[in-house]
């Protein structure tokens, strides 16, 4: 997943420093509609808790993210996945995708919100295989200017 990640990490950087007037449409009631089902978790951080994350963070991005949730299923069979799947691709309906990968199955889609160069939000779906899914939202007031540097100094960290 890490090879995957780096990849998703270029890509986002390279269209949301192109792309950034584009709005992407919210994929937020999906964490409403589907929470209920058995084998779905999700993990809400408000505002309060990331702001106190951002205290003496040395990544100024962070107090720039205002809220993230993660919804997380496990163990799907083919049928929801799809049904999951489609549900985001309606939700965003209007828009491409800024980031399209896919590794040997594993498949990773990025949204955003965007008015002008201020983004509110960014989605990350990842399907693995197909048995599991996860969406990450993050809400703030960032720029793509932001992003860039901080996967920047995430690829210097590396080397």
């Amino acid at each position: 997943m890490t090879r995957i990640m780096k990849c998703v990490a270029s890509l986002v950087v390279s269209l949301i420093v192109g792309y950034a007037s584009m709005a992407a449409g919210t994929l937020s009631p999906m964490f409403n509609e589907f929470k209920s089902e058995s084998n779905c978790k999700v993990v809400s951080i408000p505002r309060v808790a990331m702001w106190a994350a951002s205290i003496g963070s040395p990544d100024p991005l962070m107090s720039k993210i205002h809220s993230m949730k993660v919804m997380n299923f496990e163990q799907c069979d083919s049928s929801q996945a799809d049904r999951i799947s489609r549900r985001a691709s309606q939700l965003a309906v209007g828009n491409e995708p800024l980031v399209r990968v896919n590794d040997n199955g594993e498949r990773v889609t990025v949204w955003m919100d965007a008015d002008g160069d201020k983004i509110s939000s960014i989605y990350v779906f990842v399907n693995q295989h197909g048995r599991e899914l996860t969406l990450v939202e993050f809400n703030g007031s960032f720029t793509a200017d932001d992003i860039e540097q901080l996967i920047v100094r995430a690829q210097d960290e590396k080397e």
